[in-house]
């Protein structure tokens, strides 16, 4: 078995993979290795896989059992079966994760899966048997399945959601019946149960076109529990049309609390990003109204959520069925109106007029009408592998609250010394910052950020590698280290920099106490560097308060029979066991 501690920002997550090597024999040795790991690498979550690994019943269930006697403080167990060869049942496992991980004598801890096509094609309602401790869910299907849509409904826990590769041209009504259960809006919230937790939504690698778009808009807009989402290598070539879709239904939707978006793969072109700006509503975008009324007095339909008497269903070629029901009702949304119909938002659909006067609607409860929501900003945003050049700066200034935005990654894509001073002028908050092959040479954007008032740099991250730096721009950042005191990491490998910028390195290190790990290549003279600064000590991390009080109670509980603890002698436990934050140098070939 394989042991590896993940160097994210999330922390205390420890992966595991089974080798073929592995026996019964031999599972003893490695839980002996397994066990000697700190805690705080796994407290978070322990993610398995065996690929290309074929296990008999009696060895995996032997593994399953170890690792839950091992790691039963972790509070979460990550298993993927993806790349794995003659697997049981998935109910088998299922009853196996259950029995072992999910419903332990301990505190009950929750699971994850990453299946393929195989699994679920044939034991998908083997899931329910991990209810209600299945909290992820990512598939990689590689094709269509019809059967999956309704039995995700039963999966209430599931907070993130991945289907990659599962949604295709020619079975779009699975895409459509996955976006009707999704959307909250058309029911009330107390009815909603088709994933009413999810926070974070996967359809990476998909097959969507144009209308495709418009309905997760349209879906999606309304999902105030959803705070991740990725279309990455999912959407088709944008258009004015359908950008001021994305622009006005998602990206400024007040009802969304939407804070990452993964766009990378993007096509779109200078028009389409530049027509994305100026479209924050709904109505922009709205067909033409089917009847023009002159001369009748027009009263506008206040905008907001109504409930309406009819079901409103869209049909093939972009056609709408539309039937009056007195006994039930249809939410939807007012974004503008004339003095004959009305234009309302069906979830999952799109945009359609209706008879002002043949439907009568009632306006919904206040605390589901519209709001302005003018704090919310997007946090995190990836756009990887965009086809045009001179996008990112249009396409960044669509976003509503951009200069909030926190972490921007932006990889494979022809960046000019230009775009990069107007995003860092844009984004002046930026904590990391991700520009690797971005053709960049000219790095004086950035240091020119670190130095400008009145936003000083609060950039913690900066990924800088595989890019045309040379010794010029990596000596520019390595002698500006001591303006940008925030910066905790830094990826400068794959830059041909030359070894007088490693002596130029040397120097900054010898007064710099906050970058932690910086990522160089492979060279002698990098192993010289590796040599005079690796796991060298920068400074102590407090405890928290709450460390600090639980380490009190005990030992207050442990002493009780005393009258009072010697303050002298909590301060220094305080002390020993704060964690020392150490110099990594990191070398990649």
């Amino acid at each position: 078995m394989e042991w590896s501690v993940d160097d994210t920002d999330e922390g205390g997550v420890l992966h595991v993979i089974v080798t073929t090597s592995l026996t019964l024999h031999t599972l003893r040795d490695a839980m002996a290795i397994a066990a000697a790991i700190p805690r705080r690498h796994s407290v978070t979550r322990l993610h398995v896989s065996h690929p290309h690994t074929t296990l008999s019943m009696q060895l995996l269930d032997a593994v399953v059992r170890e690792l839950g006697r091992v790691f039963s403080h972790c509070a979460c167990l990550e298993w993927s079966l993806i790349g794995a060869k003659n697997v049981p049942s998935l109910a088998w496992l299922a009853a196996l994760w259950r029995d072992v991980w999910c419903l332990a004598p301990s505190t009950p801890r929750q699971i994850r899966l990453h299946l393929d096509s195989h699994h679920v094609t044939h034991d998908v309602a083997s899931l329910d048997l991990l209810q209600p401790h299945l909290d992820g869910l990512y598939i990689r299907a590689k094709a269509t399945m019809p059967t999956l849509v309704p039995q995700l409904g039963s999966l209430t826990m599931l907070t993130e959601l991945c289907l990659a590769k599962t949604f295709s041209s020619w079975n779009r009504h699975v895409l459509a019946s996955f976006l009707t259960k999704l959307a909250p809006y058309p029911r009330s919230r107390k009815q909603h149960t088709y994933l009413p937790y999810l926070t974070t939504l996967s359809l990476t690698n998909n097959m969507f076109n144009a209308d495709d778009v418009v309905g997760l808009v349209t879906a999606l807009r309304y999902h105030d529990t959803l705070r991740h989402l990725s279309l990455a290598y999912s959407l088709p070539h944008m258009t004015a049309k359908t950008g001021q879709w994305i622009s006005a239904g998602l990206l400024h939707s007040p009802y969304s609390n939407l804070q990452s978006l993964n766009l990378s793969g993007l096509s779109i072109h200078q028009d389409a990003a530049h027509a994305m700006i100026g479209c924050h509503d709904l109505s922009d975008v709205a067909p033409p109204p089917p009847n023009i009324a002159h001369g009748v007095p027009h009263s506008p339909v206040p905008r907001g959520l109504y409930a309406i008497p009819a079901t409103i269903l869209l049909q093939h070629h972009g056609n709408w069925q539309i039937s009056s029901h007195s006994s039930s009702t249809y939410n939807v949304e007012v974004v503008c109106s004339t003095a004959l119909d009305v234009a309302v938002v069906v979830p999952g659909g799109g945009i359609v007029w209706l008879d002002r006067y043949k439907f009568p609607m009632q306006q919904l409860c206040p605390d589901v009408k519209q709001q302005a929501h003018k704090d919310k900003h997007m946090r995190e945003l990836v756009l990887d592998d965009l086809t045009s050049a001179n996008v990112v700066v249009p396409l960044l200034t669509s976003f509503p609250n951009v200069r909030s935005l926190q972490r921007l990654r932006l990889r494979r894509y022809g960046l000019t010394t230009d775009e990069l001073r107007e995003v860092l002028r844009c984004c002046p908050l930026l904590v990391a910052l991700d520009l690797q092959a971005c053709q960049l040479s000219d790095v004086s954007p950035l240091i020119e950020a670190w130095r400008s008032p009145p936003y000083p740099s609060v950039l913690q991250r900066l990924n800088v590698a595989k890019n045309v730096l040379g010794l010029v721009g990596a000596t520019a950042i390595f002698q500006s280290l001591a303006e940008c005191p925030h910066l905790q990491v830094l990826d400068i490998s794959h830059n041909c920099i030359g070894s007088s910028a490693l002596d130029t390195l040397h120097d900054a290190l010898q007064d710099n106490h906050t970058l932690q790990t910086i990522t160089i290549d492979a060279t002698p003279e990098g192993d010289a560097l590796s040599k005079d600064h690796h796991g060298t000590p920068l400074h102590v991390l407090p405890l928290s308060v709450e460390v600090q009080q639980a380490c009190f109670h005990a030992l207050y509980r442990k002493l009780e029979h005393q009258h009072m603890l010697d303050p002298s002698v909590v301060r220094s436990i305080f002390q020993f066991a704060a964690p020392t934050v150490y110099r990594r140098v990191r070398q990649v070939p």
